[in-house]
């Protein structure tokens, strides 16, 4: 402006000159007040080491060369607080160098035109790192990244996604090692569960293309439940399938467990007259829902390699071990003994039967014979059941069973031994039909009392003379009973001795009492409910299958087909 000074701000240097060319070091302040330059120069250029500092606090020191950020430097922005140290190209951020942000994460690695780009570690402020490619500030390409829970993934990388081939190992032991996109299991893949569950084959959004839903029981076609003689053991196959009712492929060790029980439905007046302990023990054991409409309580089941008749076997020679007569046990409750006169004698051919009577104890025993008498059979049988029960009761459930690759799944040598003392379902069965059977009982007395009362003419007895009757009656019949039962023992005796013989020259075996001896030890005959359930710890992607019931038919021991002896001449 003519004749005073100009307000307008220039450019100016304050420092070393060479030549009137800024050279060494000097200040250069910029018209734009934003910037300032303190360094070195050379030629008018910046050259060397300097420091360009900006009005917000941000500044840039480091080298220069030929008026242009370029070198090893370091880079401080006030706005975000982030800080860079490493090399520079035409003023960007190009080649190596660490990049610190304000929220505590950093960054190793190359740069390109200001940008994360090539191979470099990042080390973020949640804990996650990666070490890898990068491409324009994401990951890209190979790479290995470490999550805060201790999971690391290896692979490769598309635009900040796990997107091809890649491996997760979990922090619970669990590998996933296949295809992936968008973050997620899609395509060919195998997934090693930490529970032992292994799923092969073809991934879509992070779920098996075709999961188990539901657990079949593998029964004979047009077969609706199991029937098992009493005492014998069993086994039970399992598929499963998916929600198509196809068998499932490609996975394999799920872990199953099984369990029986037995119906409960509690009437409210068994329920009123509960005791406390009782109630304490209901709620202990606690009723299961099954889909046949009712509940059952646990029932005990047992894993074990012998059924009745290898127990019976083994009582055979427990019992010739510990007699010290020869003993035989037939159908564990019928045991025979020869003593060693008997054997004398028998080898001599006498085959005669001595019947002894004692009137004292009423009682009587087959001497000469190869057969004990039925009471003793009784009494052998109670003390075999009694051990071979407790001895089945101490046996460990069956152990939990894997599917295989095609999903079968099988329990075998099952055994249902018999319920513990006061099993509650038993006890209300059994209180039931004695219940019905004395209503069934009044109901017929009161019927034969009115006919009574019709046939005579209207007139019926009082309670008093009945009562009187009665007494009279009783008397009498005591005493007729009696005299009845002892000549009952004597034919009963003499019936027994004849039948023995006739079994005997035919050279069979008489048939033993073993139902007694079957129910003590074993299950009674009845319906059952056997339930499977999917026990796999940890559940594979979060969920399990919902548990499988059958029905179970003990039924009545099955008798072995008579054997035909020709009759000796």
């Amino acid at each position: 402006m003519p004749g005073g000074i100009s307000s307008e701000r220039r450019n100016y240097y304050v420092g070393e000159t060479v030549n009137q060319l800024r050279n060494g070091y000097g200040v250069y302040f910029y018209k734009n007040k934003f910037f300032r330059y303190e360094g070195e120069w050379l030629k008018g250029k910046k050259h060397g080491h300097g420091k360009l500092l900006m009005a917000d606090g941000s500044y840039y020191e480091g080298e220069f060369k030929d008026g242009e950020i370029e070198g090893h430097g370091f880079r401080k922005w006030q706005h975000n607080r982030n800080s860079y140290s490493g090399e520079f190209s035409k003023g960007e951020m190009q080649g190596h160098g660490v990049m610190n942000y304000a929220d505590g994460s950093q960054y190793q690695g190359e740069f390109s035109r200001n940008q994360r780009h090539g191979t470099g570690v990042m080390r973020d402020s949640d804990g996650n790192e990666y070490e890898g490619s990068w491409y324009k500030n994401k990951k890209h390409g190979q790479g290995i990244q470490t999550y805060p829970n201790g999971e690391e993934y290896e692979g490769d990388w598309v635009e900040g996604c796990r997107h091809g081939h890649g491996e997760l190992n979990c922090v619970d032991g669990s590998i996933y090692e296949g295809q992936w996109r968008a973050d997620k299991f899609n395509g060919q893949g195998t997934m090693v569960h930490t529970s032992g569950f292994t799923y092969e084959g073809l991934w879509i959004n992070g779920q098996p293309e075709t999961e188990a839903t539901e657990i079949s029981v593998k029964l004979s076609p047009g077969q609706k439940h199991l029937e098992v003689p009493q005492g014998k053991r069993f086994s039970l196959q399992l598929l499963l399938v998916d929600s198509n009712n196809k068998p499932v492929t490609g996975e394999r060790g799920r872990e199953f467990q099984i369990s029986a029980g037995y119906r409960y439905s509690q009437s409210p007046r068994a329920a009123q007259s509960q005791s406390l302990l009782e109630l304490i023990e209901d709620i202990e054991a606690k009723p299961v829902a099954t889909p046949f409409g009712y509940d059952v309580l646990p029932y005990p089941i047992v894993e074990t390699v012998k059924d009745v008749e290898d127990i019976e076997e083994s009582n055979l020679k427990k019992k010739q071990r510990q007699s010290p007569n020869s003993s035989r046990v037939f159908g564990a409750a019928e045991t025979i003994h020869e003593s060693a006169e008997m054997t004398a004698d028998n080898q001599q051919g006498d085959s005669s039967i001595t019947e002894n009577t004692d009137d004292a104890d009423n009682s009587s025993t087959l001497s000469g014979s190869k057969y004990a008498t039925s009471e003793i059979q009784l009494e052998l049988s109670v003390e075999v059941a009694g051990d071979d029960a407790d001895a089945l009761r101490l046996l460990p459930p069956p152990a939990p069973q894997r599917s295989s690759a095609d999903g079968f799944v099988e329990f075998q040598d099952l055994l249902l031994p018999s319920a513990p003392p006061n099993y509650r379902p038993f006890l209300l069965e059994d209180e039931t039909k004695r219940s019905k059977g004395s209503r069934t009982a009044s109901a017929a007395s009161t019927s034969s009392v009115s006919q009574e009362g019709k046939g005579g003419k209207g007139k019926t007895k009082l309670p008093q003379e009945q009562e009187e009757k009665g007494a009279k009656m009783g008397k009498t019949s005591a005493r007729k009973k009696s005299r009845e039962s002892k000549m009952k023992n004597k034919r009963g005796h003499s019936a027994v001795v004849k039948e023995t013989k006739e079994i005997e020259s035919q050279g069979e075996v008489p048939p033993a009492p073993s139902y007694d001896y079957l129910s003590s030890v074993y299950a009674r005959e009845g319906d059952y409910v056997l339930i499977v359930e999917e026990i796999t710890q940890p559940s594979f992607l979060g969920k399990r299958l919902p548990p499988a019931f059958v029905v179970i038919k003990i039924t009545a021991p099955r008798k072995p087909p008579k054997k035909t002896t020709p009759k000796r001449n």
